[in-house]
This record gives C-alpha cells, structure tokens and sequence, in this order.
C-alpha cells in the first residue's frame, strides 16, 4: 500500500535471488551472473535518483523504512521470495538509498509474485514509524500458538487461553 511519503521504483529485468557466497581465504565471492546482476541493479536505482526530486533524496541514505517488492515476472519458478528480496536490499543499500538492511534501518518487508511476461520488479519504500511498544498490547498478549524454538523438538503447544476458547 503506497501513501504520499512513499517512494516507487519500478525497474525492468529478471532478478538474480542472493546467493550464499562462497568463502576463500577469509573473503566472500559470489558467482559471476549474481555480482554482474548486482552491478547492474545498483548501476539502475543510481540512474532513478538522478532524475528523483533534491527534497526526496536530501534524506536518503533512509532507515526505519517498510519495503514492498512486487515481482512481475522476473523470477525462475524455483526462486525464493526472501532470497529475491535481499538481491533488492542489497542493491538498495550499495546505491546509498537505504542506510542498512537489518532490522533497525528496514523494521518492514514484504514482497509478492505475479507470472506475467515482462519482467519487472516495483519496490515502493515507506516510512513506518510505528512502534510495536504502540501497538494495542490485547493484540500480543494470548497468543493461540506457541513455538518453543529453544527445544530440539520446537514443541507446538495450545496457549492455556486458547484452550479455553
């Protein structure tokens, strides 16, 4: 969902999904078509901020941001969405629009796929400065599942509030 403060890009071509790099003597190497495709991204959100009005980009490098990437048809069928994503932060942090892409500079992200036949991928990035410390805490506080994550067994367990429900 796009607002008035949001920024839309909209960026023609297939999309490399990030890699997990491969470690030699200490330094990370990705394939050559990833760092190629990585080139070029960021070669491309360059030339969007060139023609982008000075009172948008006075702000960038931006953080506390929600990032949307809708992907039409730049993807191969076996790719994965959060690998797809991090090609884009990625690309977004090297093009010095986004200050970072942990989870203190992007505390949002989303992406979708569509099957259509031209290749493009529309990143629209928004301001979300909306604490969870505002969110109502009724919405937090009877969770009808709980993932014990610090078991081998991640037990998955009916909250006692959901049970009685």
């Amino acid at each position: 969902m796009t607002n008035s403060r949001s920024i839309v890009f909209a960026l023609r071509g297939k999309v490399i999904p990030k890699q997990r790099p491969q470690i030699s003597q200490g330094k990370a190497y990705y394939s050559e078509s990833y760092s190629n495709w990585q080139k070029t991204a960021k070669q491309a959100l360059i030339a969007a901020i060139g023609v982008m009005p000075a009172m948008i980009t006075r702000h960038f490098p931006l953080s506390g941001v929600k990032v949307e990437i809708e992907f039409h048809g730049c993807l191969r069928r076996n790719s994965d969405l959060d690998n797809s994503e991090g090609s884009w932060l990625d690309a977004m942090v090297q093009a010095g629009i986004l200050s970072g892409d942990n989870i203190t500079k992007v505390n949002q992200v989303g992406s979708r796929y569509f099957n259509l036949s031209h290749p493009v991928s529309v990143i629209t990035i928004t301001p979300n400065w909306q604490p969870v410390s505002e969110v109502d805490p009724r919405l937090l506080a009877t969770p009808s599942v709980v993932i014990d994550t610090t078991t081998k067994s991640n037990l998955v367990k009916r909250s006692p509030a959901a049970k009685k429900s």
